[in-house]
């Protein structure tokens, strides 16, 4: 039987796109979370809509989210339960490089709503998708989060990242004593698709070592490790 997995990025990402083409590849179930702006932001190309079925390929779906909304995430979490049962795994993306916002010149409503998308957004998914799998005693969570190349980043991205980072850590912990499994991976310089192949080979060991803790990925031979 078929496995799920819900790829949730906090906000547009290549990452997220890569690993929804190789899952579908590897014979995954893909739920994509297609993030849409809060109220006041402006809206990103592709961003936006209804649910987005591929008559082409029946295991996958783009869904709708708002990663800063508990209704939202309830929301979209339900949908995933409707179309393909609930996940067998989760993935979390990060793309703080990505994350362009103007702390000091941004208006207070875009940085309000901008920072509680990509700050608390993970959290709220995180908190519901953990539930679930305690309450099933299975599933397995990898957050995923995309240095910046030269480590430099602006104040905004710099919190974002420190967050995701946070979340993670305080995650692992919990892993620990739990049913079900969580590990990270940081991205340092490879490719969209290496990282995705990494995810799914992750995913594909179940809960093994690996869990709790965070694995450097550099997309070259023997150049990762955890830490």
């Amino acid at each position: 039987m078929k496995k799920t997995i819900l790829i949730a990025p906090s906000s547009p990402s290549p990452l997220a796109l890569a690993l929804a083409d190789e899952a579908r590849t590897a014979g995954w179930r893909v739920v994509l979370a297609r993030t849409v702006p809060a109220q006041g932001e402006a809206s990103q190309a592709g961003t936006s809509g209804p649910a987005l079925a591929h008559p082409e390929d029946p295991d996958f779906l783009e869904l709708p989210a708002n990663p800063s909304s508990y209704v939202s995430v309830a929301a979209l979490l339900l949908s995933v339960r409707n179309a393909f049962g609930d996940p067998d795994a989760v993935v979390l993306v990060q793309d703080p490089s990505a994350f362009r916002l103007d702390l000091l010149g941004g208006s207070a409503g875009e940085v309000e709503s901008s920072l509680h998308r990509e700050a608390l957004g993970p959290a709220l998914l995180a908190r519901e998708v953990l539930r679930g799998f305690s309450a099933r005693a299975s599933g397995t969570m990898i957050l995923a989060c995309v240095e910046a190349e030269g480590g430099t980043l602006g104040p905004a991205a710099s919190l974002v990242a420190a967050a995701f980072r946070g979340l993670g850590d305080g995650i692992f912990a919990a892993a620990k004593e739990s049913p079900w499994a969580a590990l990270g991976i940081l991205d340092r310089g490879s490719t969209p698709q290496e990282t995705a192949r990494f995810c799914l080979r992750l995913l594909g060991e179940g809960k093994g070592a690996k869990s709790g803790r965070w694995l450097k990925f550099t997309g070259k031979p023997g150049l990762f490790g955890g830490f």
